[in-house]
């Protein structure tokens, strides 16, 4: 029964894996103490970019498309917003001394 599920699970990464939007190879190189380096993918950095910021959208859209996958997800993401929601509260209650001024900044988002 592990092997089965195993496997149905290495074939779905390998499905999803080949829609995976890649990021092409862009070098740009830079001189360090007269040292070329190389860096394949600094253009990513460039978000007026159209192309980075479609290849952004494409990774959001990847990785929504794998967690709607994953059996109970939703849940389970209510679950941890759950548990943060509680986590800031109670960090925030532990004396933080912005508490105040951070929960009103906050409401005010609302």
């Amino acid at each position: 029964m592990k092997f089965k599920i195993l496997l149905m699970l290495l074939g779905t990464t390998l499905f999803l894996k080949a829609q995976q939007p890649v990021a092409p190879i862009n070098i740009v190189t830079d001189e360090y103490f007269g040292q070329k380096v190389d860096d394949p993918y600094r253009y990513l950095e460039d978000m007026k970019d159209s192309t980075v910021v479609n290849w952004f959208k494409g990774q959001g859209d990847y990785t929504n498309q794998v967690l709607s996958l994953v059996n109970g997800s939703d849940a389970k993401t209510k679950q941890f917003e759950e548990f943060a929601d509680i986590f800031s509260f109670t960090f925030w209650q532990m004396g933080h001394p912005d508490y105040q001024s951070i929960r009103q900044k906050e409401k005010s988002l609302d």
